[in-house]
């Protein structure tokens, strides 16, 4: 059996999914050991990965732990663990070989907040597919580490490839390409009668329905904006966006003599997975399909103020130490559960974005500007640093619906 040790956070969504599939090629002699999986609150399907892939633990939050305790006992052999609060995972991978055991994070939202700090602060290299906790990590820790981040997001997994073949002192401009989504080339008024249904089919790639609406008004590039940054160490004025429709060029980074470089691909998730796989030691193999002669008439297009015009302001005046990305990651959530729950519609939630970062942010925002100027930075280095950033966060994002209700940006009734 391979002394590799992996854990999957995510396991029933499409990072885990994939993963899994990746893993299933392999002969049962040469998996990796799987210590733990989560996946919310999917209780059946965990417990289905648990049994196939002889995992040892399974997180899932305290909400249903009466559920899969009740699931164990009835059906499931004994030896499986379940855990459900942070501090059961701190003291899991504080007994661990930190050299053998990998972290996978592929957990949509904050809670992707959970792995990366583990993986920080007990020095386990995983791969990362959650943009929200390098964004966290980048701007609310004074001590982030990205030698310990593997990005599974495409452009990122691009980037991290391409970075191989330069100096950074060479790099003139690193090009993130966007697909669009479903509002490229769309009036103000079609995007209007634009439903959820019509949003969460993403024209190229198959994800979860919160990250497609993210493609479609520009917050998921301003994340990327961000992860950039933070990964790479790359200044934000030398970070553009191109769009390209076919989503098959993934990243291009222009050198100082003006070569182009670009990596290039069909839209696959399985490529970045694989990598990391092999990367740690697994190793898989993934074919991509070949791309078809016609791509070789490409068209890259610089149109990010027309097609997401809150992208284009967040780019031009973004600053890390407002913990504008973390801020935003709240607030747009809160959007999105208004989106979900019909009480507006997509147009709606692209005006709220960018009207509520201009009025947090540009316009006349001393009093909040203030809060945010005076809050503490944290080290991964000590175990309460995630119980105190959670507080800080939440009071920060309870400030910041506070101050956009007071502008009448947010309605009374939505809070």
């Amino acid at each position: 059996m391979n002394e590799i040790k992996l854990s999957i956070f995510g396991a029933t969504g499409s990072i885990g999914g994939f993963t899994l599939d990746l893993l299933n090629k392999l002969d049962k002699t040469k998996r990796p050991q799987i210590l733990l999986i989560s996946g919310f609150n999917q209780i059946e399907k965990l417990f289905k990965i648990a049994q196939e892939f002889d995992v040892s633990y399974i997180f899932v939050p305290n909400e249903v732990k009466e559920l899969a305790f009740k699931r164990l006992k009835n059906k499931i052999r004994k030896n499986i663990d379940i855990l459900t609060n942070f501090t059961e995972l701190y003291d899991l991978y504080s007994s661990v070989d930190k050299d053998s055991n990998f972290i996978i994070n592929g957990i949509i939202g904050k809670n992707g907040m959970i792995p990366t700090f583990l993986s920080q602060h007990f020095k386990i290299f995983s791969g990362c597919a959650n943009k929200e906790s390098i964004i966290i990590s980048y701007e609310f820790f004074n001590d982030f580490n990205p030698d310990l981040i593997f990005p599974l997001d495409s452009e990122h997994n691009a980037i991290y490839s391409l970075l191989k073949l330069f100096q950074k002192e060479n790099i003139a401009k690193i090009y993130i390409t966007a697909s669009g989504g479903k509002v490229y080339n769309k009036t103000e008024e079609e995007i209007g009668k634009l439903d959820i249904s019509d949003i969460i089919k993403h024209p190229n790639w198959n994800m979860g329905k919160r990250i497609t609406i993210d493609s479609s008004s520009g917050i998921n590039k301003a994340f990327e904006f961000i992860e950039a940054q933070a990964l790479f160490n790359i200044p934000k004025d030398k970070i553009e966006f191109l769009i390209d429709r076919k989503s098959q060029i993934h990243a291009i980074i222009q050198d100082s003599s003006n070569y182009y470089f670009a990596a290039i691909s069909n839209p696959d998730m399985n490529i970045p997975i694989n990598m990391f796989l092999n990367k740690i030691g697994i190793e898989t193999k993934h074919q991509a399909l070949p791309i078809s002669k016609d791509f070789l008439l490409f068209e890259l297009k610089q149109e990010i103020k027309k097609t997401y015009p809150f992208l284009d302001i967040f780019i031009k005046n973004y600053d890390k130490n407002l913990f504008e990305g973390s801020i935003l990651i709240d607030l747009n959530s809160f959007l999105q559960d208004l989106l979900f729950e019909n009480k507006i519609n997509f147009l709606k939630l692209i005006k709220l974005l960018t009207n509520s970062y201009l009025n947090l942010f540009i316009n006349d925002s001393t009093d909040f500007l203030h809060i945010c100027k005076k809050l503490e930075k944290f080290s991964f280095k000590n175990k309460e640093s995630f119980f105190n950033y959670q507080s800080t966060s939440n009071k920060l994002t309870e400030k910041s619906l506070g101050y956009l209700l007071n502008k009448k940006i947010m309605e009374e009734k939505w809070l």
